[in-house]
């Protein structure tokens, strides 16, 4: 039964729409890291890393918990913080949500209730859509 550090990262990605296929490999790689014997941290952040630098927003937003957590990568919110930004203005709404939580307790960015707020009502919207879409996560 995975954490719920790991079905966060286990997510669907579909909220953004389509990937490159070379980004979707990676994404899915990342993902198996995650869920192999040779679970590896480390690994599954190379992947994300990589699948997020070829446009893969879910990609994104997992790395940015790795990052925010310092699993299996340095800890660094503030970086956290870029990678939900990409996730969120990608369409991505975990990383909208998440990067809200940054703001909310001036993690690695700025404490700015406003911004908390804003981003709230993005991911709300963003996870709506995936829902009416057929997205269940």
């Amino acid at each position: 039964m995975a954490t719920p550090f790991l079905a966060a990262l286990l997510g669907s990605g579909l909220l953004a729409g389509a990937p490159p296929a070379a980004a979707e490999k990676r994404f899915q790689e990342g993902r198996a890291a995650l869920r192999s014997a040779a679970f590896s941290l480390p690994a599954a952040a190379k992947a994300f890393g990589d699948a997020c630098d070829a446009g893969h927003m879910a990609a994104c937003a997992n790395l940015g918990l790795q990052v925010q957590d310092g699993r299996g990568v340095p800890h660094d919110p503030a970086r956290a913080a870029g990678l939900y930004a990409k996730a969120c203005d990608g369409g991505e709404g975990i990383g909208c949500f998440n990067l809200a939580g940054l703001h909310a307790e001036g993690n690695g960015v700025a404490e700015d209730r406003a911004r908390f707020a804003e981003l709230m009502k993005r991911a709300e919207t963003l996870y709506t859509k995936a829902c009416e879409a057929g997205d269940l996560q």
